[in-house]
């Protein structure tokens, strides 16, 4: 078996400044991205859009995901 990492950026508009709570229907997943450097790439461009919006924040998250070695062959992406 071998790990795979996913990076995701998550986040939205927050309740309050405590960033606790999202305001419902704010909530936005973007990803997975392959690699960090994407992720963070989609981070930066959500952050400065929204730099009007104090309340709005996002954060990059990583997964590690366990892939069997058989599923990838049988999905035909052997490493």
């Amino acid at each position: 078996m071998s790990d795979k990492k996913f990076y995701y950026v998550i986040g939205g508009e927050y309740t309050d400044a405590n960033f606790t709570a999202l305001r419902s229907g704010t909530s936005k997943l973007n990803g997975p991205y392959e690699t960090r450097a994407e992720a963070e790439a989609q981070w930066k461009s959500l952050s400065q859009s929204s730099t009007s919006n104090v309340l709005e924040r996002y954060d990059v998250v990583e997964l590690s995901h366990t892939i069997d070695r058989r599923a990838m062959l049988a999905m035909g992406q052997a490493a």
